[in-house]
Parts: C-alpha cells; sequence; structure tokens
C-alpha cells in the first residue's frame, strides 16, 4: 500500500508580489508505489491524500492548486518512489470580468496507425513460391495511414487583474487538460497559445486583456513511442499497448476549470 509524505521543508517555496503571495511550491514522496511503466506516475498522483489540481491549500482558501509534477525516484522492496512537485497559485490572479468564447473548426491531416477506433492497422501479404528470399513466407505488420481529421479551435477573451500576467502566461502556455473540459477527455485540450495586453493600469492592480487559445485532439496530445521492426521500418502485427506502444508524458497537466468553469 503506498504512503503519501509531506515533505514541508524540501523544495518548499514561496513568491510574493507586493506583499501579497502569488504561488507556494512544494514537494510530495509517495513510496510503495505500484504499476508498470508510467501507469506508476498514474497511480501515485491519484492516492488519496495527494491533491487535486484545483484543491485550495489547506488553512488559505485564497491559494489553489495548479500544476503537479510526478518523476520516478527510485524503489525498494516495498515498490517504486515517486516525488511530485505541486504548485498553488493565488486566486487574485483569476479575478475577471466575462469571457468571450470563439470557436474554429478545420481538417487536419494526421498519419495515423490505428482506425478510428483505436484499433492497430494490420496489413498482411504471403511471398509468391518463386521469391528469392522469402518463397511462400506469411507475413503482417502494421500499417500507416494519411488521412484528414476534425479539429476544434476554442479562443477565450477576457480581464485579468493582475501584477503579473507573465506567470499565468507561463502557466498555462503548452498545458493539456487534467480533467474532462469543453466536452473533450483529459488531455486533449491543450493551451496553444497566451496573450495579454495592459487595459486599464489605472485599478489596483491593472486590468489586462488576455486571450488564450485550445486546440483539441481526440486522441490526446501526450506523444507516443512505437517500435518499429528494424527490417521492414514499420511496427510489428500486435504491438502490445505499453510495452511497444508507449505513451510519454511530456505536457504538464492544468485544471482548466479552475479558469474557465465549462464542462
Amino acid at each position: 500500500m503506498a504512503t503519501v509524505h509531506l515533505d514541508t521543508l524540501r523544495d518548499l517555496s514561496l513568491e510574493e508580489d507586493n506583499d501579497v503571495v502569488i504561488s507556494l511550491r512544494r514537494t510530495l514522496t509517495v513510496t510503495g508505489v505500484s504499476g508498470s511503466d508510467h501507469e506508476i506516475l498514474y497511480n501515485a498522483l491519484s492516492e488519496t491524500n495527494v491533491p487535486d489540481p484545483g484543491d485550495e491549500l489547506s488553512n488559505d482558501s485564497n491559494m489553489i492548486l495548479l500544476k503537479r509534477n510526478a518523476h520516478v525516484v527510485g524503489k525498494n522492496a516495498d515498490g517504486a518512489i515517486v516525488e511530485i512537485d505541486i504548485e498553488y497559485s493565488s486566486r487574485r490572479f483569476y479575478v475577471f470580468n466575462t469571457w468571450k468564447f470563439e470557436i474554429d473548426t478545420n481538417m487536419q491531416g494526421i498519419r495515423s496507425q490505428n482506425d478510428r477506433y483505436g484499433n492497430q492497422i494490420i496489413v498482411s501479404h504471403t511471398y509468391p513460391n518463386t521469391d528469392p528470399q522469402y518463397a511462400g513466407y506469411p507475413s503482417s505488420q502494421g500499417g500507416w495511414i494519411d488521412v484528414l481529421t476534425p479539429s476544434m479551435i476554442l479562443r477565450a477573451a477576457g480581464n485579468y487583474i493582475t501584477n503579473r500576467p507573465d506567470i499565468i502566461a507561463r502557466q498555462w502556455i503548452g498545458a493539456v487538460n487534467s480533467s474532462s473540459w469543453a466536452a473533450g477527455a483529459a488531455g486533449t485540450w491543450l493551451c496553444s497559445s497566451v496573450k495579454a495586453a495592459e487595459q486599464d493600469n489605472s485599478t489596483s492592480p491593472p486590468t489586462w486583456r488576455m486571450d488564450f487559445e485550445f486546440q483539441h485532439d481526440q486522441r490526446g496530445w501526450q506523444p507516443a513511442a512505437v517500435y518499429i521492426d528494424p527490417r521492414t521500418g514499420s511496427p510489428p502485427a500486435n504491438v502490445v499497448n505499453g510495452v511497444g506502444i508507449v505513451t510519454v508524458q511530456w505536457y504538464p497537466e492544468l485544471q482548466f476549470r479552475v479558469l474557465f468553469n465549462i464542462v
């Protein structure tokens, strides 16, 4: 059974702006984590005592959890040891008037080794008996298709009251949704652009016009590494997920509902 340890000293840091706490970072250690490959990280993040994105900081409801970064640091007889870096940010950054949304769609060209249902495409061939190398040999391998797939872009524009729009931009750019959002499953929306322009410096803090752009991919944005048969230059048939196909956690996860409370 996994155990969560809160390290109150190591990697504990706090950032202020004009005597106001704007972010707090700390590290959790989870021991005895079971699972194979990247499942270890998901299992550690799912532990009961590990806070979820959007949770409030204990004893400070003004601070909300925005980012989590999990990495394996070792293992022992009980299982893997995972460290989770978590970052809280002040709600002061998320004071806004109204958001206006805009939707754009197009068709995007992709190369896929799966059909629309996620099944691997397999092609087969039996060599003729006259083949000098593989006479009568049946061969199967993974296939590829070039297709057009629907792509959706969601834009949001509104006002922030903040001294540090740069911090907001750094938190959001390149992040994917950590839970279902805007009718998309977790990991299918990517924040691809953040823009800020000072709107009114008579307020305290100043008011900024913020523009966000999100792109949707129903397959998810985390990349996958696929085993390639060196003899054929293509994946073998019936590649095992998690072994021959490994999802790589590249894009950080963020709770999009903290700022855009849409389902």
